[in-house]
């Protein structure tokens, strides 16, 4: 965008196929570790991934998990992080 604003040439790195598929986060995250909040949103940054807030305080953790409903399915995906979840803690426990 600033190479367009000024009349210059935009740099052959921004047409290379990889550069490109590169910046595909289908899973993109943040941390909301604090305390004072208890959970927050955070949306996909490509059209075909999740988005995923979470937040570990103490013996408690809890995520927000966000998609476009036409690409991706949040609940889906929010029962698979919960199983997982389930099954580190049960063989944890054993």
């Amino acid at each position: 965008m600033t190479a367009e604003r000024l009349g210059r040439p935009i740099p052959e790195l921004f047409f290379d196929k990889t550069y490109n598929y590169m910046g595909q986060f289908v899973l993109s995250t943040s941390t909301l570790s604090t305390d004072t909040i208890v959970f927050g949103g955070f949306g996909p940054v490509v059209p075909n991934g999740f988005g995923i807030g979470y937040n570990v305080a103490g013996s408690k953790m809890g995520c927000v998990i966000s998609s476009y409903r036409s690409k991706r399915d949040a609940a889906k995906f929010a029962n698979a992080i919960a199983e997982s979840l389930d099954t580190i803690h049960h063989h944890l426990k054993n």
